[in-house]
C-alpha cells in the first residue's frame, strides 16, 4: 500500500473554512475540532454530551467553535446541525462524522439458546454507526453544495476502522457498521450525488486510545501493540481536506502512519479479479454510471445500452 502523509503545511489553507461534525466533545472529534481551530477554522460541532460541548466551545471562543447538541440517531438534530452552520456562517466547507459507540456485543454469542433469541438484542450501534452516518450524510451533501464557489473544494470525510476492511469475530455488529461506512464512501466517491466539488474518502484507524477503547487500552499497550494519538487522527482529517487531488481513498492508520487501501487493491485488481472478469466489471460500473446520471437528471433508463455490454464466458 502506498503511504499517505497529511501536509501539514497546507493547514494554513484552513483559515476561515467552515466544518460541520458530530461526536466533537470527547475523543478524536474533540481533538478535531481543538486541531481546526488552531489551524483558524470555523467549526460547528455536535454531541450528546452537553457540558462538555458547551464547555469545549467556550474554550475556543464561541465565535470559532460553536456547540449543538446533537443525537445522531436524529434526523432532525443533523438538520438543525447544518442549519446552525449555514445561519452562522453562510456556507459550509467539509464534514465530518465523527459520531461512534462500541460496545460489548452479545447478538451472535455461541452461549446464546433457543430462548435467548426470543427477543432481538440491542441495535443501538447501528442506528449510530451506520444510520447516523447515512443521516449526516445525506444532509451534508447539499449543505456543501450550498453557496459553492466554482474554485471551493469540499469534501466529506467518514470514519470508519481497521474492522471496515479486516475480521473482527469479536465485535461483529461494530465491524458491519464500518464495513457499511466503507461501502457508503465507495457508493459516493463517483457518484453524481455528489460532484467534482465534492470529495469523499474514509479513514480506517486501528487502536486510538478513547473512551470507547478504555476497557481494553491498558492491555492493548502493554502488549506493545501500535498505538495512534488523536491528534495524528485529525492531522490525516486536516490532510485529506486540504490535499484536493485525493478523492476516494480509504486510509489505514496504524502506529501514527497512514497507507492508501484503495489503492493497493486497484494495483492488484486483475490478479484477484481475474482477467476475464476484469473487462466486465468495468463494463459493469460504466453502464451502472449511465443508470445513476439518468436517474438523477430524472430521465428514463435506456436498458438497451446493456446490450453494448458483452460479458465473458
Amino acid at each position: 500500500m502506498a503511504s499517505f502523509q497529511p501536509e501539514a503545511k497546507g493547514f494554513s489553507s484552513l483559515d476561515g473554512s467552515v466544518w460541520v461534525l458530530t461526536g466533537g466533545a470527547n475523543g478524536i472529534g474533540e481533538q478535531l475540532v481543538k486541531s481546526l481551530n488552531a489551524a483558524g477554522a470555523f467549526v460547528v460541532f455536535g454531541d450528546v454530551a452537553e457540558e462538555a460541548g458547551e464547555k469545549l466551545a467556550a474554550s475556543l471562543g464561541k465565535d470559532k467553535a460553536t456547540f449543538v447538541k446533537t443525537n445522531v440517531t436524529s434526523y432532525a438534530d443533523h438538520v438543525n446541525l447544518f442549519k446552525t452552520a449555514l445561519q452562522k456562517h453562510g456556507h459550509v466547507d467539509h464534514a465530518v462524522p465523527v459520531a461512534g459507540i462500541g460496545a460489548k456485543e452479545t447478538w451472535f454469542s455461541s452461549q446464546l439458546s433457543v430462548d435467548d433469541v426470543e427477543k432481538a438484542d440491542s441495535d443501538l450501534m447501528l442506528d449510530i454507526n451506520l444510520k447516523g452516518v447515512l443521516y449526516f450524510t445525506r444532509v451534508a451533501l447539499p449543505y456543501l453544495r450550498h453557496h459553492a464557489k466554482d474554485d471551493k473544494q469540499k469534501s466529506i470525510t467518514l470514519i470508519s476502522s481497521v474492522t471496515g476492511f479486516l475480521d473482527a469475530p469479536h465485535i461483529p455488529l461494530y465491524s458491519i457498521t464500518k464495513h457499511g461506512v466503507m461501502g457508503l464512501m465507495h457508493a459516493l466517491r463517483g457518484s453524481d450525488s455528489t460532484s467534482s466539488k465534492i470529495r469523499v474518502n474514509c479513514i480506517n484507524p486501528s487502536f486510538v486510545p478513547t473512551a470507547m477503547t478504555a476497557s481494553f487500552a491498558k492491555k492493548w499497550t502493554s502488549s506493545g501493540m501500535p498505538v495512534n494519538t488523536t491528534a495524528y487522527i485529525a492531522e490525516v482529517i486536516m490532510g485529506l481536506a486540504v490535499q484536493t487531488e485525493v478523492n476516494g481513498k480509504a486510509m489505514y492508520i496504524s502506529d501514527n502512519k497512514a497507507w492508501d487501501i484503495e489503492e493497493g487493491l486497484a494495483r492488484t485488481f486483475p490478479d484477484w479479479m481475474g482477467k476475464a472478469l476484469e473487462g466486465n466489471e468495468f463494463k459493469r460500473a460504466e453502464f451502472m454510471n449511465k443508470v445513476d446520471k439518468a436517474n438523477n437528471a430524472g430521465d428514463t433508463v435506456d436498458l438497451d445500452d446493456a446490450q453494448d455490454i458483452k460479458t465473458e464466458k
